[in-house]
């Protein structure tokens, strides 16, 4: 009888166990792959220009013009909440981002540059 006991407690625990495991896993996950849209712009004005990035897994990027057209490629990575970009555009500009994701509100903003010494700021968020 003692060991039915121990057995049936094991399950309950193995159950419990699993379930908050499961829970836990559900709250912290975030897909980052997916389509994202939102704004660029130069220096410190508020971002006006269409900017949509794909975000494709293990790290691939591809930047699409306002046309829907792939206008550039390269790569990204997200550790925590601090997103790097990197891609070169079909003309041969290479253009970095970094930001900070806010999984509450599906958006990454931060600053831009490339390489003809241009800044600005940007945005982006997800697509459902």
């Amino acid at each position: 009888m003692a060991m039915k006991n121990v057995r049936n407690l094991l399950v309950v625990l193995l159950t419990l166990t699993t379930l908050a495991a499961c829970k836990k896993d559900k709250q912290n996950s975030f897909i980052v792959e997916g389509s994202w849209e939102g704004k660029i712009g130069n220096g410190v004005v508020t971002p006006t220009g269409q900017l949509a990035l794909n975000l494709l897994p293990q790290g691939q990027l591809e930047r699409i013009n306002s046309s829907g057209n792939i206008a550039g490629t390269g790569t990204w990575t997200l550790s925590g909440d601090t997103f790097n970009a990197s891609y070169t555009l079909n003309s041969g500009t290479v253009v970095i981002l970094s930001g900070t994701l806010d999984k509450g509100q599906s958006r990454i903003s931060g600053n831009w540059s490339n390489d003809g010494d241009e800044t600005g700021t940007w945005f982006v968020t997800k697509e459902q």
